[in-house]
């Protein structure tokens, strides 16, 4: 699993007020969007109880994504399907109370206030979000270390519903409707590093069509291991990247706070650039959105921007422009030349012609 480096996150490239802006819009749409659904479903009386108890538990919570645009195709060495852990202030996930309370708690002894001041602004968002339930695939003999490692750290270890050996990935999931079954049963996969190449011939193509392609760890290290999870619980990812011009992060959820949100944006978009090749200069706009809603550019390359990083590869962007503008001014000098050369050449030939035929 490689991490974010969090140390290039000293300048904003995103206008905190545009971006801001920005997050208002993408809640307001939501908002108008689960109004209009709710409406609907109250006018429709074909709807039965059971129906609307399931939606309501669920939620109408949508993901909001990071999309940003690359001005040039990734080179073949920089494309890849391992995915990136990208370190975030606020959880995606709905964290354990015990864990919440205990930093908490610290954090108040640090700073000399009182724990019902503290627990009062922590972990705001955590009633809205869902819990994490973490698939782990591991080798046939690491699977009861885990299970003993699970009863021994239970706080931490409680996100792993499930710990999947091998054998019983090959065996028990070997048709395709079950593998997408398996994936849309959790919301996380963590795998052993060691297997790694083998799990990603078994899982199939869903997983990677949905982003959910297991992150590798070092299970061999049993008692870091709590202290992974805990990590990739509080985190996003960048899901690899691909052969294309677009590469999206999830950043938040509209269930949090607008302040959440926006922190998380930026902690992505800073930890995202130094992952993409040629990294800031590759970058032509960075958007964020939902799943149903349009893009919202929130950074736009300008012109001037470009001649300074012109400026930075010793390349006279004006000076380019010109030549190119000369070239193109040649071409079309020498086409015309071209043409009145052919010109004159049909005449002398016709009148050579003439010639002949007064002789004759």
């Amino acid at each position: 699993m490689v991490a974010s480096n969090s140390s290039s996150a000293s300048v904003q490239v995103v206008d905190p007020n545009l971006l801001n802006k920005a997050v208002g819009a993408l809640l307001k749409h939501h908002a108008q969007r689960n109004d209009d659904e709710q409406s609907s479903k109250s006018k429709s009386k074909s709807k039965s109880k059971s129906e609307s108890k399931t939606t309501s538990l669920l939620g109408n919570d949508e993901s909001i994504h990071v999309q940003f645009s690359l001005t040039r195709i990734p080179e073949q060495s920089f494309v890849s399907s391992r995915p990136i852990r990208i370190d975030i202030p606020h959880s995606l996930n709905r964290l354990n109370n015990r864990n919440s309370n205990n930093n908490a708690a610290a954090a108040a002894a640090d700073n000399g206030d009182h724990d019902d001041d503290i627990d009062d602004d922590i972990d705001d968002d955590d009633d809205d979000l869902e819990e994490a339930e973490i698939c782990l695939i591991v080798k046939d003999s690491s699977k009861a270390p885990i299970k003993e490692l699970m009863s021994k750290f239970p706080n931490e270890m409680s996100y792993i519903k499930k710990v999947l050996s091998l054998t019983s990935l090959r065996k028990k999931y070997a048709q395709y409707s079950d593998r997408r079954t398996l994936c849309n049963t959790y919301t996380m996969f963590l795998v052993d590093d060691s297997i790694l190449p083998m799990v990603g011939k078994l899982i199939g193509k869903s997983f990677f069509q949905q982003k959910k392609q297991p992150v590798p760890v070092k299970v061999g290290r049993v008692l870091s291991l709590p202290f992974v999870v805990d990590k990739c619980i509080r985190s996003t990812f960048l899901m690899g990247i691909g052969a294309g011009t677009c590469i999206s992060v999830k950043a938040a959820s509209t269930s949090m706070k607008a302040k959440s949100i926006g922190e998380n944006i930026q902690s992505v978009i800073q930890n995202v650039i130094p992952h993409v090749p040629r990294k800031l200069s590759n970058i032509s706009s960075i958007s964020i959105k939902t799943n149903s809603s349009i893009a919202l550019p929130v950074y736009n390359k300008v012109r001037e921007e470009l001649d300074e990083i012109g400026k930075f590869a010793n390349v006279d962007m004006k000076a380019n422009t010109k030549n190119k503008n000369e070239k193109k001014r040649r071409l079309v000098d020498n086409a015309a030349d071209d043409d009145d050369g052919s010109k004159e050449g049909a005449e002398s030939a016709g009148a050579e012609r003439k010639k002949k035929l007064k002789k004759e």
